[in-house]
């Protein structure tokens, strides 16, 4: 039962802000996570947008710096607290209609543990950087090869 109010959740939400952004086209600020354990990266499964796997990330908040945002976003969505993060690649998007700046960082864990946020992540995994999961985001692949260890 919880999983179609998380759906119908969405089903309203999401139209509404894509709606949003296309009418205002707001200055947006993003941050993504490759988040490493042993050789493996965690990927997670959105419950809206679109849907597919990627990595874990989000908004920054207005009085948020980049780093706070990353480790804010990785905490909510999968509960891992990151230790050192670093920052890789920045870039940016108007694919949601919105003109978003998103950073990009790296940070590796010491053990296999998280737990996802129902509300937004479906579900998570680990999974080597050759065998990512399908469907994934577009772009995923491109975005995984800036990793050299």
């Amino acid at each position: 039962m919880k999983d179609f109010f998380v759906k119908l959740f969405w089903f309203f939400v999401n139209p509404a802000m894509e709606f949003y952004w296309f009418i205002f086209r707001p200055k947006t600020k993003g941050v993504k996570c490759i988040i490493k354990w042993q050789d493996k990266i965690l990927f997670v499964r959105l419950n809206y947008a679109h849907k597919g796997w990627t990595v874990p990330g989000g908004g920054v908040g207005k009085n948020e710096s980049f780093e706070e945002a990353v480790r804010r976003e990785v905490k909510e969505e999968v509960d891992i607290t990151l230790g050192e993060v670093k920052m890789f690649r920045e870039y940016v998007t108007t694919q949601q209609y919105k003109i978003d700046t998103v950073r990009c960082f790296l940070s590796k864990v010491e053990n296999s543990y998280f737990k996802i946020d129902n509300l937004e992540i479906a579900e998570a995994k680990w999974s080597s950087i050759t065998d990512i999961p399908k469907p994934h985001r577009l772009g995923l692949v491109e975005f995984l090869s800036y990793i050299k260890d």
